[in-house]
């Protein structure tokens, strides 16, 4: 069965991605894609049985990471936070790509593991420095985008000031973020 994807208003098709960045280091996890040497990030397209891009992410989550939990604390940790967008064009069709970030403990993101899918599109795993993503791209709407998605991010965890951990009592509580327009 084909999967479709779906396109915002103006036609463009729509993705998501993620953004894991190391609390201690700032350095964000991501991989290269299995076909080239360009830096890229967990996240797809949003498929038309996607209700919203949170929907869509958590769904790349659970399809690219290993389950277990490093993998839940990053799904619990994007919950509540906006997600910014940027436009690109890759091998010529127009794409907006939504990104969620989540600024989690190094000892986190170091047990995070790709799944069997995952490693289909992305190899060489690991901690990398943002420019690393941004130049790869050199697409300037997605560098401020996915910098917006991580400013945000850091305010949630400022407004609370913790880390997202889903099985410490202090942190189960639900902060109220505001959505993205799109979200709706």
């Amino acid at each position: 069965m084909r999967t479709s994807y779906h396109r915002d208003s103006r036609g463009n098709l729509e993705a998501v991605k993620l953004i894991l960045v190391s609390a201690e280091s700032g350095q964000w996890y991501s991989g290269l894609r299995s076909n080239s040497t360009q830096v890229d990030l967990v996240g797809g397209h949003r498929d038309t049985t996607d209700h919203s891009h949170l929907e869509a992410i958590s769904r790349e989550i659970t399809e690219e990471l290993e389950p277990g939990s490093p993998r839940d604390t990053v799904t619990h940790a994007i919950q509540h936070t906006p997600s910014s967008s940027g436009l690109a064009e890759f091998n010529g069709r127009s794409y907006n790509i939504h990104y969620y970030a989540a600024i989690l403990p190094e000892r986190t993101l170091s047990r995070l593991r790709l799944s069997t899918e995952g490693s289909r599109e992305l190899r060489a795993w690991g901690p990398r420095p943002p420019a690393s993503y941004a130049s790869s791209l050199e697409r300037e709407s997605l560098a401020s985008a996915s910098q917006d998605a991580v400013t945000a991010a850091r305010a949630i965890q400022l407004r609370f000031n913790t880390t997202p951990n889903p099985s410490h009592p202090r942190t189960r509580h639900t902060p109220t973020a505001p959505t993205h327009p799109s979200e709706n």
